[in-house]
This record gives C-alpha cells, sequence and structure tokens, in this order.
C-alpha cells in the first residue's frame, strides 16, 4: 500500500479498519483495535487501543502481528480472543460463531472421552460429529485427551491464523515464543492444542487486501 497505514486506506467510502469492526463488532463483547501508528485516527472509531509496544517487549526488529497480539491481550476481560487483521474487510458475519460451535464441540468430545470408559460409546459419539466435518488432528486431539483451546478457520486452500480463535491462557506461552524470537503465528499455533474449522464456503470472504488494485476487486 505504499507505506500507508492500510486500516485507514479508504475502502468502499470508509475505510478498511472501520469496514472490518462493522462486519466484527456484533459478534464480539469487546472490540480492541493494536495498532503502531496514528493512535488518534483510531481512537475516534470509539474502541480501546493497544499500541504495538515493540519497545517494552525487547524487540528491535519488525515484531509482526505477535507483538500487537500481545499488547492486546493486556486488554482484554474475556475468554477467548478472535483474531482479525484490518485487511480482510469481508469476513463472515458469523466467524466467530462458527470457530467457537467447533471448538465448543470438540472440546466436549475430548472431556467426554476422558471420563467414559466405553469403547463404544467412544466410537459413537466421536464418528456422530466428524464424520466429514473435522479434519484429523480433531480426532488426535480425542484421542489424546486434549482439549483444544484454539480454533483456525482453513478456507479450503490454507489456513487463516491471523483469523484464530485463541483461549487467553495460552498468552503466557505466545509470550514465551515471542520473546525467544518466534514471529510466525502459524509456528506457534502448530505446537498447540487447536483444531481446523472448515470455511471453504466462505472463501472469497478471506480475500486480503494488500494492493491498491484489490480495493476495486
Amino acid at each position: 500500500m505504499n507505506g500507508q497505514d492500510k486500516g485507514l486506506v479508504k475502502y468502499q467510502n470508509s475505510t478498511l479498519a472501520e469496514t472490518t469492526i462493522c462486519i466484527l463488532k456484533p459478534q464480539v463483547r469487546d472490540l480492541i483495535i493494536s495498532c503502531n501508528r496514528n493512535l488518534e485516527d483510531y481512537k475516534k472509531f470509539g474502541f480501546l487501543i493497544a499500541s504495538d509496544q515493540s519497545n517494552r517487549l525487547h524487540c528491535e526488529e519488525y515484531p509482526g502481528p505477535i507483538a500487537g497480539i500481545l499488547s492486546a491481550s493486556e486488554l482484554v476481560q474475556t475468554q477467548y480472543i478472535q483474531l482479525c487483521p484490518c485487511d480482510t474487510p469481508s469476513i463472515p458475519d458469523n466467524l466467530v460463531d462458527l470457530l467457537m460451535n467447533q471448538l465448543t464441540t470438540q472440546q466436549s468430545i475430548v472431556y467426554h472421552n476422558s471420563t467414559d470408559h466405553n469403547p463404544a460409546n467412544h466410537n459413537n459419539e466421536t464418528q456422530n460429529i466428524t464424520d466429514g466435518e473435522i479434519n484429523a488432528q480433531n480426532n488426535r486431539l480425542a484421542q489424546e485427551k486434549t482439549p483444544p483451546l484454539i480454533a483456525v478457520p482453513f478456507d479450503g486452500e490454507r489456513l487463516q491464523p491471523l483469523h484464530a480463535l485463541i483461549h487467553t491462557q495460552l498468552i503466557p506461552s505466545l509470550s514465551q515464543y515471542f520473546d525467544k524470537g518466534g514471529r510466525k503465528i502459524r509456528d506457534w499455533i502448530a505446537t498447540q492444542a487447536a483444531i481446523e474449522v472448515d470455511v471453504s464456503s466462505h472463501r472469497i470472504k478471506f480475500r486480503n487486501i494488500n494492493r491498491p488494485e484489490d480495493l476495486e476487486a
């Protein structure tokens, strides 16, 4: 975007940030904007602002989105954080429900299997929910009796880790990963108990706005 603050780039008579906010706000209790410049402009939206505190996080190079997530997490008062970048202004208007419903379903399978010692019940319970809907990793989690705490959209072609739903109890782990030099949220998620949620029917809604010509698409 030629060095512009992407969130403030004009888009459909608004800005990328405001368009995304309008879709996301009805889905969450609180909304926090993480930014590292133009703070006064973002404050005009009327939501909590988390400044990307790279210096406090002892990060000299470009820290990537994890620094912003960690800064915003200090203001979070809910059990889960729904990530969302400003450059996907067409996200599904039910994204949080899609992820949360699948996550709680998988958690209930794991908890059920950890207390029910009847193999027949295990097979029936898992089969009813997983056929054609939950990937192999979900089945592995159930077998290992590890309740997942992250749900990541899979659009049919690729994972969308910057749209993940993450339990706040994992923030210390993310912070440790960052302190050790980790910068890719995807790599960190791969080390956690996470599930992929099929959102392939909404694939176009995860289209990124990366170039000026994308604004017209």
